[in-house]
């Protein structure tokens, strides 16, 4: 998998140049790939979740996930979390998401949007 160099200067200076870098792997009966979105914190008093939207996954000793991280806030008229734009990259282990179940992105009129498929534990504000 090609990687852009501002990924791979990223992904060196977390000391994971060894890894191997895949668009997509199954852990558990889980599928995560590019493009889908874990949660990474969830606000619900301010109803707000930070979303990390996967850019790739890295297989080294664990799986680590490189995302970029979209923060949301919740629409009404929606009925979901419409991702707002922010390029900052994270790599994160698996265990440490909020939750491990991956979620898609879908498209209305301009916006992104993202559904939960239950409830997330709330974290601290």
């Amino acid at each position: 998998m090609m990687l852009s160099s501002e990924v791979y200067d990223f992904v060196n200076a977390q000391g994971l140049s060894d890894a191997q870098a895949c668009s997509e792997v199954t852990v558990k009966g889980m599928m995560y790939r590019r493009g889908l979105v874990l949660p990474i914190e969830a606000y619900h008093s301010r109803k707000t979740v930070i979303f990390g939207e996967i850019l790739f996954v890295l297989l080294c000793p664990s799986v680590q996930v490189v995302v970029n991280v979209r923060p949301s806030t919740y629409s009404f008229s929606y009925g979901g979390y419409v991702l707002l734009d922010k390029t900052e990259l994270k790599c994160l282990p698996l265990s440490s998401f909020a939750d491990y179940y991956p979620l898609g992105i879908y498209k209305l009129d301009c916006d992104s949007i993202v559904l939960l498929r239950h409830h997330l534990l709330d974290y601290e504000d």
